[in-house]
């Protein structure tokens, strides 16, 4: 049995690095070996670190459990936006159960982010203006959030915009600490 069924990182940004265990343990008589522990998706495995260790008998969790194992998990800087794509898989000693395949769950998300208003399109990262008067012209509002452990030290630039009739306007940084970012206000 693995206890939690699966390794939970919840939301990480790129530039986290963040360690979460499970417990594997067995009611079997013969006690259990983890022999090796390796990532299972070659593409994404050097982001991930492995540990694993005999627990005591009193740090058991499962009623019944004769041995077991305490299995760390560390995900490392760098892996791209988006879910979390991997399986832990453990090689044990026992033959009705020569491997044990451990999912990884959770979502990389940007230091960057922009928040919009009408208009604003996340997934294509695009503002639609939609039917320009020509004497009145139209105006959105969107919110640049800086991240991570550099956001007190990036200073985003003036946008450079074509045509000449868009105007963008990069407004004063706000530090939100609740939000643990810095806020950049743009208009278009």
């Amino acid at each position: 049995h693995t206890v939690p069924p699966a390794f939970s990182f919840g939301k990480l940004l790129m530039t986290d690095t963040a360690t979460q265990e499970v417990h594997v343990e067995s009611i079997r008589s013969d006690p259990l070996e983890i022999t090796s522990a390796e990532p299972t998706i070659a593409g994404t495995a050097e982001f991930f670190d492995v540990e694993y260790e005999p627990l005591a008998p009193e740090d058991l969790q499962i009623d019944g459990a004769k041995s077991g194992y305490r299995v760390r998990l560390t995900v490392k800087p760098g892996l791209r936006q988006g879910a979390i794509q991997q399986t832990i898989s453990l090689a044990t000693n026992l033959e009705s159960m020569p491997t044990i395949d451990v999912p990884v769950q959770g979502i990389i998300d940007s230091d960057f982010a922009i928040i919009g208003g009408r208009g604003w399109d996340s997934a294509l990262r695009k503002v639609n203006l939609g039917r320009v008067q020509r004497d009145t012209g139209a105006s959105r509002k969107l919110t640049i959030f800086v991240r991570g452990p550099q956001r007190d030290d990036i200073e985003l630039q003036t946008p450079v915009v074509t045509p000449e009739q868009v105007k963008v306007t990069l407004g004063d940084p706000v530090v939100k600490g609740e939000a643990n970012s810095v806020q950049y206000p743009l208009t278009i």
